[in-house]
């Protein structure tokens, strides 16, 4: 059985490949052509671990990781774990993959679909907040997408600021980087924006303003106390294409506005719709990605087949 670590994860195929894989994934959610048991989601002294379990009719896939928010002291990645992708028929295992890795290029690519089918084709200035690894991966891919030629950053971490920029750099040597004093400052400044924060409250101001005719993209929020959208956020946008309906039940920035009656259910849409009409898109444009184990099982078998089956 062989092991895929991160760097080849990382360098397996083009950002847009990565993007392209995810369009299928939400093609094989609309017709149903998998089995996607609830994720198992335990929390145990401030941290958490998930076991995430995906089974197709070729391959399936279990990806077991820990978050632990601690681990930033320590200078060691918050998310650690494992995907074993298995032969369906056989249930032999064929690879184990380095979970960080994976849950980074495939949430990158998610925020990519959402930028790809959402945003301006035209659009030039991003904004990102909250540069951690995910923040990072989010930055590239979407520079992959839009001819970005303005990047505005911010983080409370002036250490994280600097980490991000050196990182991106290497890929983007020459694209301009302006390190914003607030999220204030990214809202004014960018078309596209990403939040890519563990926040327990709103990290956009409550400002329509601010953020009228943007195209806005929430990473980070997972648990029901965290939030990234403010309450003006859903007034504005109307309603929200989120990556599972799941979200409903597990991210604070849909289940908040549900029950203050900021949102409806059914103001909460399925991106596959994205892939059928985009004609109904309003001037805010708001995704919310919680990921679904059907991404990593995609992923994992993007990457096993493109090394030792392409």
């Amino acid at each position: 059985m062989n092991h895929i670590d991160g760097n080849r994860i990382s360098s397996v195929a083009k950002y847009t490949d990565w993007v392209n894989m995810i369009e299928k994934a939400f093609l094989m959610e609309a017709n149903k052509d998998y089995y996607m048991p609830e994720r198992n989601h335990i929390d145990y002294d401030g941290k958490t671990m998930l076991l995430m379990p995906c089974f197709a009719s070729k391959y399936f896939s279990t990806k077991v990781i820990t978050l632990t928010p601690g681990n930033r002291k320590q200078d060691i990645e918050p998310l650690q774990g494992l995907v074993i992708l298995n032969d369906s028929a056989t249930g032999k295992p064929l690879a184990t993959l380095d979970a960080a890795s994976i849950t980074a290029m495939r949430t990158a690519a998610v925020g990519s679909f959402a930028v790809r089918h959402l945003s301006p084709s035209d659009a030039s200035r991003l904004g990102v907040i909250g540069l951690g690894i995910q923040g990072l991966h989010q930055a590239i891919f979407a520079c992959s997408e839009r001819n970005i030629k303005q990047l505005y950053i911010y983080d409370r971490d002036e250490a994280t600021i600097k980490g991000f920029i050196e990182r991106f750099q290497k890929t983007y040597p020459h694209l301009d980087i302006v390190t914003a004093r607030n999220s204030q400052e990214i809202c004014e400044n960018s078309e596209i924006i990403i939040t890519a924060t563990n926040s327990g409250a709103p990290v956009l101001p409550d400002k329509e303003e601010l953020i009228r005719e943007r195209t806005i993209i929430g990473i980070g929020s997972y648990k029901k106390n965290m939030r990234e959208f403010p309450d003006c956020l859903y007034r504005l946008a109307g309603n929200i294409y989120v990556d599972s309906l799941h979200g409903l039940k597990e991210s604070g920035d849909l289940i908040v506005p549900v029950q203050k009656g900021l949102l409806k259910e059914s103001d909460v849409i399925y991106a596959d719709q994205l892939l059928k009409n985009e004609s109904t898109l309003k001037s805010t444009r708001v995704f919310k990605s919680v990921g679904t184990s059907l991404f990593d099982l995609m992923a994992s078998v993007l990457v096993y087949e493109t090394l030792y089956m392409g």
